[in-house]
């Protein structure tokens, strides 16, 4: 069921009406000091991030090999395997692209 009632009401003017019949509240520079204090924040340093970040990749590498049947995904491996050495230049070259992408894109802040 539509609650409307025929009056429109105008949402600007109300709002106009408000700020001039309600009180306003002095906080004797709260705000502008909270405002400060937050823009002041520590960022960590750049190696103290790149330290976390790989000792979490290292503790979910720890967890998926904990976690993951090694032996099973082994077993479905080729035994054999031909790498030419220009695959192995298109790994490494992938690889290297996105590692380069990777922090391009969080160094810039473009997520």
């Amino acid at each position: 069921m539509n609650r409307e009632t025929n009056t429109d009401i105008n949402i600007d003017s109300l709002f106009a009406e408000l700020r001039n019949t309600e009180p306003c509240m002095q906080d004797q520079g709260f705000s502008t000091r909270i405002v400060v204090e937050l823009e002041q924040k520590a960022e960590l340093s750049f190696f103290k991030d790149a330290l976390i970040t790989m000792l979490f990749t290292l503790i979910g590498c720890l967890l998926a090999y904990a976690f993951f049947p090694v032996a099973e995904l082994m077993a479905l491996l080729p035994s054999s395997i031909h790498i030419s050495p220009m695959s192995l230049l298109t790994l490494g070259g992938s690889a290297a692209l996105a590692c380069c992408a990777a922090y391009w894109t969080l160094d810039t802040d473009r997520i």
